[in-house]
């Protein structure tokens, strides 16, 4: 089992600012006055001031930013990192192909 302080250190890059990878989801840290935050126009969840950010699988490494508004309107874009992940490949060969298309 991982140590809780290494599962938070994996959590946060080394400038500070919250890592996630492709596919997953990164918490990312906002000012408790946020009241909405977006990541590619669409809506995240806030929770205990973080917006859970979902990344799809074809989100590009580098530096994002989730656009955050508070309850004066006022917007502030908060920076986060995704970094590469290479997931393993798994194949399925079926020898009959009725069982892959059963109406053919």
């Amino acid at each position: 089992m991982t140590p809780l302080f290494l599962t938070l250190a994996a959590a946060v890059g080394i400038t500070g600012t919250a890592v996630g990878v492709p596919g997953g989801v990164v918490a990312v840290p906002v000012p408790a006055t946020v009241v909405e935050a977006r990541f590619n126009d669409t809506a995240t969840l806030l929770y205990r001031s973080h917006a859970l950010v979902g990344l799809p699988l074809d989100a590009q490494p580098g530096r994002h930013q989730v656009v955050t508004r508070d309850g004066d309107g006022q917007s502030v874009e908060v920076p986060f990192d995704i970094v590469g992940k290479d997931y393993p490949v798994q194949r399925l060969t079926i020898a009959n192909p009725r069982h892959v298309n059963p109406s053919a």
